[in-house]
């Protein structure tokens, strides 16, 4: 399906094939953490997966469906997998449509939205706190639009807004030669972060008229 063989993926998961099985590298590309294959091109973080998703997401009786925890061993959801994206891969058309694809697939609870992972630097984390911490504006807004609490707290007892907070502060004190970006790159993360910071503020003012 990676490789975008639709035919022969449609052979195999008629015949069987479990689209939930965990793996962590092949077909040039590899993780940290063991995912499922939506996991996978949750992490390609680009519009092409579109229509690997489209395939993947279709509801075809007598078939396997696949699970919105992609790492069940890290806790990991395709919304976590989808808010790691590093800034540089973030293109806000891309992951609106990608988000919205998932969303309308699974339609996730309150309680799949608050989902906690368990991955290095992010132990505890839901989906809209790693987005917070990654300046991921896109999908920040989208997991609040879809109506993630932004009063949901990691495991430390940290809200969103606590991170967004954090986030910002770092960029204002850290040495800008110490992050490996552009110089022009660097100015609008900062300003993203910003706009993150802003956007669930205004998320937590709204849940508490």
């Amino acid at each position: 399906l990676r490789n975008r063989c639709f035919n022969l993926a449609k052979c195999l998961w008629e015949n069987g094939a479990n689209v939930n099985i965990e793996y962590s590298g092949g077909c040039f590309r590899s993780s940290s953490e063991p995912l499922t294959v939506l996991g996978h091109l949750m992490a390609e973080y680009t519009i092409g997966s579109l229509s690997c998703l489209s395939f993947l997401l279709c509801r075809k009786a007598q078939l396997s469906t696949a699970d919105f925890v992609v790492s069940r061993s890290a806790g990991l959801s395709a919304l976590h997998v989808l808010a790691l994206a590093p800034y540089r891969n973030q293109n806000d058309n891309d992951f609106k449509l990608i988000l919205g694809h998932v969303l309308d697939h699974f339609k996730p609870s309150q309680e799949q939205l608050s989902l906690l992972c368990y991955i290095p630097d992010f132990d505890g984390f839901t989906a809209l706190h790693i987005g917070a911490v990654m300046s991921n504006y896109p999908i920040v807004q989208g997991l609040l639009s879809a109506g993630a609490d932004p009063f949901t707290k990691t495991k430390r007892g940290h809200t969103a807004l606590d991170v967004a907070n954090d986030t910002v502060e770092y960029f204002n004190t850290v040495e800008s030669s110490s992050i490996e970006l552009p110089e022009g790159t660097l100015k609008k993360l900062k300003e993203t972060a910003k706009d993150v910071l802003k956007t669930i503020k205004s998320a937590c003012n709204d849940r508490r008229a």
